[in-house]
């Protein structure tokens, strides 16, 4: 049998290609305020590629963990690995000509260690913390809905959510104990605290695919517009 090809959700790519437009504009300093007295990028952008992935989880991965955790390696943890290793080569090619002072020089660690920390990189490769968060929060989602027993429970859903945001919340008040830079907190924290934080945006794309998207495309588009305006 021939196999149809996946429809993709064009709302999803359009999501995809706002918060890449967010954080690329989040990262100029303020330097083109679209929207950003309205809408501030650094408040959301990360978590709305979390919330994606939320969005896309199918509940069927956790019959099938082994399986997701394997298509999880292939498409975050291999890739992520091969650019840190072009990123080592293109440092090194840069900092032999004396093109390049930045960053710290390719070492086991931090190849191998940091990207599930946070500890000194080449410099170019700052941004892939994501990646590995990303990647935990993954397979940290499927023992954990087990360990709740959701299944088809809709409380438990609920449960859950509240329990992610309550650990999230803790994560804020953590890292600004600490300081909040990555600089002033040891590896270990830095990370926990990044998983922390986004993890409740996973089980919040979750549930809005699962329970709370046909009530909200009910809502007439200038009561959205308002309510999501005046709540800026």
């Amino acid at each position: 049998m021939l196999k149809t090809k996946k429809e993709t959700d064009k709302r999803i790519t359009l999501l995809q290609l706002f918060g890449i437009l967010f954080v690329a504009l989040g990262h100029t300093g303020d330097g083109v305020p679209l929207f950003s007295s309205w809408f501030p990028y650094s408040s959301f952008h990360m978590a709305l590629f979390i919330f994606i992935s939320g969005y896309l989880y199918k509940e069927q991965s956790e019959t099938q963990a082994l399986q997701f955790v394997g298509r999880k390696i292939k498409s975050l943890v291999i890739p992520l690995y091969a650019w840190y290793f072009v990123y080592a080569i293109l440092w090194k090619i840069l900092n032999y000509f004396d093109l390049l002072r930045y960053g710290a020089s390719p070492t086991i660690n931090n190849f191998l260690i940091y990207p599930w920390t946070y500890g000194p990189r080449y410099g170019i490769t700052e941004a892939s913390w994501f990646i590995a968060t990303l990647f935990l929060i993954h397979i940290i989602n499927v023992p954990l809905r087990k360990l709740f027993g959701i299944g088809k429970c809709k409380i438990k859903e609920y449960i859950y959510l509240i329990v992610l945001t309550i650990m999230g919340i803790l994560a804020v008040i953590k890292a600004r104990e600490i300081g909040g830079l990555p600089g002033e907190m040891s590896q270990l924290q830095s990370m926990t605290i990044k998983v922390g934080f986004l993890f409740p945006f996973y089980q919040i794309g979750h549930l809005m695919k699962k329970e709370w998207e046909k009530s909200l495309d009910s809502i007439p588009n200038t009561v959205y517009m308002a309510t999501l305006m005046g709540g800026s």
